[in-house]
């Protein structure tokens, strides 16, 4: 069966997407081509006399109905919110045929800014971060599409697709820590499930997707490929795992965060005492993907980018009395 994670990404040249700009989208005066990184899809930038513009093609093995859920996802939060910066699509989706294969592709705005991975954050803008995603969360209340994903690998309810990766990795002292912190999030978490708000969320709020617009300061956010129908409190806590990877006291940071996104998304008391467990399954799911992938694409050096300090955040949260932590965050966030 075919899969985004086991399926190689697009191989257009720059002159082929120079082509295909003139071609398939009628830009008849475009310049500046240049590629950026992607993990599954091949992105590319380009300009016309007055704009700047992303086009993505999409993987081959992406299915077109997630692809319509990212786009639609686009419009309705654009409806409910048209402060927030989001890459707009400025065209519908086009199928290009290229070397017997047909790919999926489509033009965005683009958004001109830095990502935050490159601003050394400080508590107040963690602070600004949950308020953003808190306003990206609040937008997407009530947005709904058929066939949303299910079973996806980086979707937290699906964890019986990460005990099945965790034989990729080569430690058994480090496979020991994922089935630690498995049996928390069965002890802390599964028992709650049925009680756990679910929504359709974006899935992938890291500082790689996180920007700051050159324009206005505002907060904008990219890639919405990993869009999931999943836990509500999982939007908030992908961010926090990030956070988790970056600071050595990351508490502090994630409180921060949790109290800005509270306060245009509230979330309830048992959420919030399940988020510790997620966050710390979430980066289990980080390094379970990354020894899994790398078996077939040994090559691709992007996959590691987070292994090493996931594996270090994983030892420290062992170490780390996570009643506590949940405890912290409760009373942080007043109850």
């Amino acid at each position: 069966m075919s899969s985004i994670f086991i399926t190689k990404p697009p191989s257009f040249s720059i002159n082929d997407i120079n082509k295909l700009i003139h071609q398939h989208f009628n830009f008849q005066n475009h310049h500046k081509i240049i590629e950026l990184y992607s993990d599954r899809d091949q992105n590319f930038t380009f300009s016309d006399d007055s704009n700047k513009y992303f086009l993505k093609i999409f993987n081959p093995a992406e299915k077109e109905s997630t692809i319509k859920l990212q786009l639609a996802a686009l419009k309705f939060i654009t409806n409910r919110d048209p402060n927030i910066l989001i890459p707009n699509p400025v065209t519908s989706i086009t199928k290009i045929r290229h070397r017997g294969k047909i790919f999926q592709s489509c033009v965005f705005e683009y958004i001109e800014g830095d990502f935050l991975y490159e601003k050394k954050l400080n508590n107040y803008k963690y602070k600004k971060m949950g308020e953003f995603i808190g306003t990206l969360s609040k937008a997407l209340t009530g947005f709904q599409y058929p066939g949303s994903k299910t079973n996806f690998e980086w979707d937290i309810q699906n964890i019986d697709l990460l005990y099945k990766r965790i034989k990729y990795i080569n430690s058994e002292k480090y496979q020991k820590l994922v089935y630690h912190f498995l049996k928390e999030y069965e002890t802390n978490v599964i028992p709650h499930i049925i009680n756990l708000r679910k929504s359709i969320i974006h899935n992938d709020g890291n500082d790689h997707n996180i920007l700051i617009a050159k324009k206005n300061g505002h907060l904008g956010i990219i890639d919405f490929g990993d869009m999931v129908y999943s836990f509500q409190v999982l939007e908030p806590a992908v961010c926090m795992a990030y956070i988790a990877l970056k600071e050595k006291k990351p508490l502090i940071g994630m409180s921060y965060f949790l109290k800005g996104y509270q306060t245009y998304f509230p979330l309830l008391k048992k959420e919030l005492k399940c988020i510790v467990y997620i966050i710390c399954v979430r980066i289990c799911i980080t390094v379970s993907m990354a020894a899994w992938r790398k078996t077939i694409f040994p090559e691709n050096k992007y996959l590691t980018i987070s292994e090493e300090s996931a594996w270090l955040t994983l030892n420290k949260l062992a170490d780390t009395d996570l009643e506590e932590w949940t405890q912290h965050l409760l009373d942080k966030n007043g109850f």
